[in-house]
């Protein structure tokens, strides 16, 4: 499966001149956006694909509604939706024309981990916000009311972008940090868990078990154990609510801590492989080039 890394090729717009052009982040709104082509020269965006960054959606007007898949979900773009994808879930744009023109309000932010602090790491924006998890709902249809803090922080979002002063990058940070905690407070994520059947309260702990481990990811059989039921049940659960197999979601976040390392560690890649608990350097190479169609050292080049 491809997986993308360059945001600034992938998502693409009519303001290529813009002051900032970052490799970490990026603001647009739908209107200016150019048509996108359902089989591009570039890329199919229809083909299921994978992105190395996160992406919030924000539709405040959907007159030209996009079909979209995430995992197992396919739904309509509406009016006031939020729509969240990470670097661990698979995505699809269900385009019939060859041609889709971008006609809607709203607005698209993409980033790395890396923008929010060289230190920072996937896991644990996944830890922190969990509205990016593989089992919670990629869509959320919003009120006027709950929308208005959300679009007040994103309109002023763009423009910083797009005037591009001195700071910008800095006061952009600390706006995508006041963004994400108030959409994780819009959404009260917490309180819906309680509200969920045992299956996905299984699936929820499964993934956050595995977050919660960070670099050194344990096996199927372990989390299974920490949970205290069967590697069947476990793996049926997980199935049951994200559609994906226990399996894929290990094999995910395993890869998302396996590019963070290689991008700020100083560590070698024998050293990354012990690290995360590889018996051998060769098994983390051909884990890593399974996944991603390269080597650890291409990646890191």
């Amino acid at each position: 499966m491809k997986i993308v890394n360059d945001i600034n090729s992938y998502i693409l717009s009519n303001s290529p001149d813009l002051p900032l052009q970052m490799e970490d982040f990026k603001i647009i709104r739908f209107q200016d956006h150019v048509t996108c082509n359902g089989t591009g020269d570039s890329f199919d965006y229809s083909e299921a694909h994978q992105r190395d960054f996160f992406e919030i959606s924000i539709g405040v007007k959907e007159w030209n509604s996009l079909s979209i898949t995430i995992g197992e979900y396919q739904f309509d773009c509406t009016d006031n939706n939020l729509i969240f994808v990470s670097p661990i879930q698979v995505i699809a744009f269900n385009i019939e024309d060859q041609e889709f023109k971008y006609t809607d309000e709203g607005y698209l932010l993409a980033f790395k981990a890396s923008f929010l602090g060289s230190s920072k790491r996937s896991y644990e924006i996944l830890n922190e916000f969990p509205f990016f998890h593989s089992h919670s709902l990629p869509q959320y249809i919003l009120s006027d009311t709950q929308l208005k803090p959300i679009i007040e922080i994103v309109k002023k979002m763009f423009k910083e972008y797009s005037v591009g002063k001195e700071h910008a990058r800095e006061i952009l940070q600390a706006q995508l940090s006041m963004l994400l905690y108030t959409i994780k407070r819009t959404l009260d994520l917490q309180t819906q868990i309680s509200n969920k059947n045992a299956c996905e309260n299984i699936a929820i702990k499964f993934e956050q078990e595995i977050i919660n481990d960070e670099v050194k990811i344990s096996t199927i059989s372990e989390y299974a154990s920490r949970l205290n039921m069967s590697s069947n049940y476990l793996s049926e659960c997980v199935k049951k609510t994200t559609g994906k197999s226990a399996k894929q979601i290990l094999l995910n976040h395993k890869l998302i801590i396996a590019k963070t390392l290689l991008r700020q560690s100083d560590k070698n890649i024998s050293e990354i492989a012990e690290a995360m608990n590889f018996s051998e350097a060769t098994n983390f190479v051909k884990f890593f080039k399974k996944m991603t169609g390269i080597t650890p050292k291409q990646f890191r080049k």
